[in-house]
C-alpha cells in the first residue's frame, strides 16, 4: 500500500519523537505529526484504508509515548507540564482507549498525571 505523503511524513516525525531525549523537541514533533494526521483524517477524499492506517499510527505512537513517560525518572514540573496538554487535549481520546483496555497502563498513567497535579491545582487557586 502506497501511503500518502502526509502519512509518510507523520510516521517519520513520530519515529523521530520516539528517538529523541529532548522533551521540547519530542512534544513539538508529536504535535506536528498529529497535525498532519488530523488534517488527513478530516479530508473526505482520503481513502478508508489509509484513514485506518492513520488512526492505528496515532494509537501505536500514543502507547509508545506513554511507555516512555512511565520510564522517566525525576520528572520536573517543567517536563511534566510539557506533556500534560498533549496527553489531555491532543491525545485524550487515544489515551482513554488505551488505558480503558489495559489496567497496568491506566495505573502508571494515573501515577504520571498525579506527579505534579496537586501543585498545579494549588498554583491555579492563587
Amino acid at each position: 500500500m502506497e501511503l500518502p505523503n502526509e502519512l509518510k511524513e507523520s510516521r517519520e516525525l513520530l519515529e523521530q519523537a520516539e528517538r529523541t531525549d529532548d522533551h521540547k523537541k519530542k512534544v513539538r514533533l508529536i504535535g506536528d505529526a498529529l497535525d498532519l494526521i488530523e488534517e488527513y483524517l478530516a479530508d473526505e477524499a482520503s481513502c478508508k484504508k489509509n484513514k485506518d492506517f492513520a488512526k492505528n499510527l496515532r494509537r501505536a505512537h500514543t502507547r509508545s509515548l506513554l511507555q516512555q513517560l512511565f520510564q522517566m525518572e525525576n520528572v520536573t514540573i517543567e517536563k511534566w507540564f510539557e506533556y500534560i496538554p498533549l496527553l489531555l487535549l491532543r491525545l485524550g481520546e487515544e489515551v482513554k482507549k488505551i488505558t480503558d483496555g489495559d489496567s497496568q497502563i491506566k495505573k502508571k498513567y494515573d501515577e504520571f498525571i498525579g506527579i505534579w497535579k496537586q501543585e498545579l491545582l494549588e498554583a491555579l487557586k492563587k
